[in-house]
């Protein structure tokens, strides 16, 4: 019974070390090729505007992350003085 208590103890005591909400390192930015518009004549327009809305919605996305990751960069507002 002992040994159990013990086991329990150990297992809580190293679960209250972890810290709950680490600081998250922004990765490297995204290279992507940059397309000139003479490789893009063949496209339809069509084509173009779904290329150009999947851009968009690549960097908004992109920014979200960068941002989320950013929060957890944040000081507590209760320790600062």
């Amino acid at each position: 019974m002992k040994i159990i208590l013990l086991f329990v103890t150990i297992f809580l005591s190293a679960c209250c070390s972890i810290p709950s909400n680490p600081v998250l390192q922004l990765p490297p930015p995204l290279v992507t090729p940059v397309l000139k518009m003479a490789e893009l004549q063949c496209v339809s327009d069509e084509t173009f505007k779904k290329i150009d809305l999947l851009s968009s919605l690549k960097s908004e996305r992109i920014k979200t992350l960068e941002n989320i990751i950013l929060s957890t960069h944040k000081t507590d507002p209760q320790s600062e003085p």
